[in-house]
């Protein structure tokens, strides 16, 4: 009787141990699956339209603010333009590469100054600090970018490769292109032998106007196509862009110009 019952005992024991070592395997089990369930597959880098340009005016200790636009661009490029308010009326600008952090949600600019970091989020920038922190205070606000609805166009170089469906082979000491500056709608660029200055306005449904267009007088021997680029700038009054091209129109007429993106390294 004493055997069976020593024997009765040591099968429970062991039906125990192996009920309690299932349990456990299933309890670390479900926690690696809620574990897993937990981390976030989606980031700012995957899920957010962060390409474009983006635009502010930035705190500063010694100046009445930095107006700030940083442009993002597909290929982890950037370019930054700041201007010192109430000491210059000169913006600097520098472009250069970006780098995304671990996570995915935050950006690195190496700038000649050191590099910035900033947190992106829907149609913003935030500017971080050193340890990669939010800024908080009364000033949190002011420490942010908001991105500029310009359907890709405004703070990129335009480069002219046709004109009238004619595509541009030979231009004289520069290339001809334009950049449509955020800053006051300014247009600044190149016929192919002159600087061109002048401004610009982006109405709705694609609609577009380029004003006060004037460039400098010098003589060489491609002042043809340069004068009909001026001329197409005078009357062009829509837009479309497709991939890195924009296409400049007069009302239903074919392309008077392609322009395509060129990244600024």
């Amino acid at each position: 009787m004493k055997n069976s019952t020593f024997i009765a005992s040591l099968i429970g024991l062991l039906i125990y141990s192996l009920m309690t070592a299932c349990s456990g395997s299933t309890k670390q089990a479900s926690q690696k699956k809620s574990e897993t369930k937990t981390i976030d597959t989606h980031n700012s880098q995957s899920s957010l339209d962060w390409e474009g340009s983006y635009h502010g005016v930035l705190p500063c200790a010694d100046c009445e603010g930095i107006a700030t636009t940083i442009t993002l661009n597909k290929n982890n490029s950037f370019s930054l333009s700041q201007k010192y308010l109430g000491k210059s009326s000169e913006a600097i600008n520098e472009s250069g590469p970006f780098s995304w952090t671990n996570d995915g949600n935050k950006i690195v600019l190496k700038t000649v100054a050191g590099n910035l970091m900033f947190q992106v989020g829907e149609n913003q920038l935030f500017w971080l600090d050193k340890e990669g922190k939010r800024i908080t205070g009364d000033l949190a606000n002011h420490y942010k970018l908001t991105k500029i609805q310009n359907h890709g166009i405004i703070e990129k170089y335009w480069k002219l490769i046709s004109l009238q469906g004619k595509a541009i082979k030979e231009f004289g000491n520069k290339e001809p292109h334009i950049i449509l500056k955020q800053d006051n709608n300014k247009l600044i660029g190149n016929g192919g032998c002159n600087s061109l200055m002048g401004s610009y306005e982006i109405g709705t449904q694609n609609k577009i106007r380029f004003t006060n267009i004037v460039s400098t007088e010098m003589a060489c021997n491609t002042l043809k196509t340069e004068q009909e680029f001026l001329n197409v700038l005078h009357i062009a009054d829509s837009y479309i862009v497709k991939a890195d091209t924009l296409f400049l129109y007069k009302g239903r007429m074919a392309p008077l110009a392609r322009l395509q993106t060129v990244y600024l390294h």
